[in-house]
Protein backbone atom coordinates (compact mmCIF):
# COMPACT_ATOMS: atom_id res chain seq x y z
CA UNK A 1 0.00 0.00 0.00
CA UNK A 2 1.24 3.44 -0.80
CA UNK A 3 -1.89 4.99 0.75
CA UNK A 4 -4.22 3.45 3.32
CA UNK A 5 -6.52 6.15 4.61
CA UNK A 6 -9.75 4.49 5.76
CA UNK A 7 -12.71 5.10 8.06
CA UNK A 8 -12.40 8.89 8.10
CA UNK A 9 -15.62 10.34 9.49
CA UNK A 10 -17.12 12.86 7.04
CA UNK A 11 -20.72 12.88 8.30
CA UNK A 12 -22.98 11.53 11.04
CA UNK A 13 -23.10 8.07 9.47
CA UNK A 14 -20.54 8.29 6.69
CA UNK A 15 -16.85 7.38 6.46
CA UNK A 16 -14.49 8.15 3.57
CA UNK A 17 -11.94 5.60 2.40
CA UNK A 18 -8.92 6.01 0.11
CA UNK A 19 -6.57 3.16 -0.73
CA UNK A 20 -3.73 3.09 -3.25
CA UNK A 21 -1.74 0.00 -4.17
CA UNK A 22 1.57 0.24 -6.01
CA UNK A 23 0.82 -3.07 -7.72
CA UNK A 24 -1.96 -5.61 -7.61
CA UNK A 25 -1.46 -8.99 -9.24
CA UNK A 26 -4.16 -11.64 -9.44
CA UNK A 27 -3.75 -15.21 -10.62
CA UNK A 28 -6.86 -17.14 -11.62
CA UNK A 29 -6.85 -20.87 -12.30
CA UNK A 30 -9.45 -21.88 -14.89
CA UNK A 31 -10.58 -25.31 -16.01
CA UNK A 32 -12.02 -25.65 -19.52
CA UNK A 33 -13.98 -28.68 -20.58
CA UNK A 34 -15.46 -29.01 -24.06
CA UNK A 35 -17.56 -32.06 -24.79
CA UNK A 36 -18.95 -33.17 -28.14
CA UNK A 37 -22.67 -32.78 -28.78
CA UNK A 38 -24.92 -35.60 -27.68
CA UNK A 39 -27.74 -34.66 -30.07
CA UNK A 40 -28.22 -37.20 -32.81
CA UNK A 41 -29.45 -34.56 -35.31
CA UNK A 42 -26.37 -32.36 -34.89
CA UNK A 43 -24.54 -32.14 -38.23
CA UNK A 44 -21.12 -31.81 -36.66
CA UNK A 45 -21.62 -34.61 -34.14
CA UNK A 46 -20.13 -37.37 -36.28
CA UNK A 47 -17.10 -35.33 -37.32
CA UNK A 48 -16.41 -33.92 -33.86
CA UNK A 49 -16.96 -37.26 -32.14
CA UNK A 50 -14.54 -38.98 -34.47
CA UNK A 51 -11.81 -36.41 -33.63
CA UNK A 52 -12.55 -35.63 -29.95
CA UNK A 53 -14.43 -38.66 -28.73
CA UNK A 54 -13.74 -37.96 -25.03
CA UNK A 55 -13.85 -34.16 -25.28
CA UNK A 56 -11.13 -31.71 -24.38
CA UNK A 57 -10.17 -30.59 -20.89
CA UNK A 58 -7.52 -28.07 -20.09
CA UNK A 59 -6.35 -26.10 -17.06
CA UNK A 60 -4.87 -22.64 -17.54
CA UNK A 61 -3.67 -19.86 -15.29
CA UNK A 62 -4.49 -16.26 -16.15
CA UNK A 63 -2.21 -13.66 -14.57
CA UNK A 64 -3.38 -10.06 -14.40
CA UNK A 65 -1.44 -7.17 -12.88
CA UNK A 66 -2.15 -3.47 -12.59
CA UNK A 67 0.06 -0.65 -11.32
CA UNK A 68 -1.01 2.35 -9.25
CA UNK A 69 -4.50 1.16 -8.39
CA UNK A 70 -6.43 3.84 -6.49
CA UNK A 71 -9.81 3.14 -4.89
CA UNK A 72 -11.93 5.86 -3.32
CA UNK A 73 -15.38 5.37 -1.80
CA UNK A 74 -17.56 6.36 1.12
CA UNK A 75 -19.39 3.98 3.42
CA UNK A 76 -22.62 4.96 5.11
CA UNK A 77 -23.38 2.71 8.04
CA UNK A 78 -26.14 2.63 10.67
CA UNK A 79 -26.29 0.46 13.79
CA UNK A 80 -29.20 -0.35 16.06
CA UNK A 81 -28.16 1.08 19.44
CA UNK A 82 -30.21 -1.43 21.42
CA UNK A 83 -28.49 -4.36 19.69
CA UNK A 84 -25.09 -2.73 20.13
CA UNK A 85 -25.84 -2.46 23.85
CA UNK A 86 -26.70 -6.17 23.97
CA UNK A 87 -23.24 -7.24 22.76
CA UNK A 88 -21.30 -8.73 25.64
CA UNK A 89 -17.73 -7.51 25.99
CA UNK A 90 -16.38 -11.07 26.20
CA UNK A 91 -17.67 -11.73 22.68
CA UNK A 92 -15.49 -8.91 21.34
CA UNK A 93 -12.29 -10.27 22.86
CA UNK A 94 -12.26 -13.23 20.49
CA UNK A 95 -11.31 -12.30 16.91
CA UNK A 96 -13.64 -14.88 15.34
CA UNK A 97 -16.65 -13.39 17.18
CA UNK A 98 -16.10 -9.69 16.48
CA UNK A 99 -17.48 -9.60 12.93
CA UNK A 100 -20.65 -11.66 13.63
CA UNK A 101 -21.38 -9.54 16.72
CA UNK A 102 -21.06 -6.29 14.80
CA UNK A 103 -23.17 -7.64 11.91
CA UNK A 104 -25.93 -8.55 14.36
CA UNK A 105 -26.21 -4.87 15.37
CA UNK A 106 -25.95 -3.53 11.81
CA UNK A 107 -29.14 -1.87 10.58
CA UNK A 108 -27.96 -0.92 7.10
CA UNK A 109 -24.85 -0.09 5.11
CA UNK A 110 -24.41 1.59 1.74
CA UNK A 111 -21.35 2.03 -0.45
CA UNK A 112 -21.28 5.18 -2.52
CA UNK A 113 -20.16 4.79 -6.11
CA UNK A 114 -16.57 3.61 -6.14
CA UNK A 115 -14.01 5.78 -7.89
CA UNK A 116 -11.41 3.41 -9.33
CA UNK A 117 -8.36 4.49 -11.30
CA UNK A 118 -5.59 2.36 -12.73
CA UNK A 119 -2.21 3.81 -13.69
CA UNK A 120 -1.13 1.00 -15.99
CA UNK A 121 -2.02 -2.58 -16.83
CA UNK A 122 1.44 -4.02 -16.45
CA UNK A 123 0.77 -7.62 -17.45
CA UNK A 124 -1.99 -9.90 -18.65
CA UNK A 125 -0.99 -13.35 -19.80
CA UNK A 126 -1.94 -17.01 -19.86
CA UNK A 127 0.24 -19.86 -18.64
CA UNK A 128 -0.11 -23.64 -18.68
CA UNK A 129 -2.27 -23.63 -21.82
CA UNK A 130 -1.58 -26.65 -23.99
CA UNK A 131 -3.88 -25.74 -26.86
CA UNK A 132 -3.21 -22.59 -28.89
CA UNK A 133 -6.98 -22.28 -29.45
CA UNK A 134 -7.67 -22.12 -25.70
CA UNK A 135 -4.79 -19.69 -25.25
CA UNK A 136 -6.17 -17.46 -28.03
CA UNK A 137 -9.66 -17.60 -26.50
CA UNK A 138 -8.44 -16.52 -23.07
CA UNK A 139 -6.15 -13.86 -24.54
CA UNK A 140 -9.19 -12.45 -26.38
CA UNK A 141 -11.05 -12.09 -23.08
CA UNK A 142 -7.97 -10.52 -21.49
CA UNK A 143 -7.62 -8.05 -24.34
CA UNK A 144 -11.26 -7.02 -24.07
CA UNK A 145 -10.94 -6.65 -20.28
CA UNK A 146 -7.74 -4.60 -20.49
CA UNK A 147 -9.41 -2.25 -23.01
CA UNK A 148 -11.79 -1.24 -20.21
CA UNK A 149 -8.88 0.38 -18.34
CA UNK A 150 -7.44 2.34 -21.25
Amino acid sequence: FSQFDVLNVIGDYTMANNVTLNKLQVEVDLAFSVQPSTRSDDIATKVVNSIFFDGISENVTVVMAVDDLHVEFALMIAFELQKLGEIQFGSLTSIEHIFPCILHALHSSVFTPINLSVGNTSSFYVTNAISDDIKDLVNGFISAFSDLFE
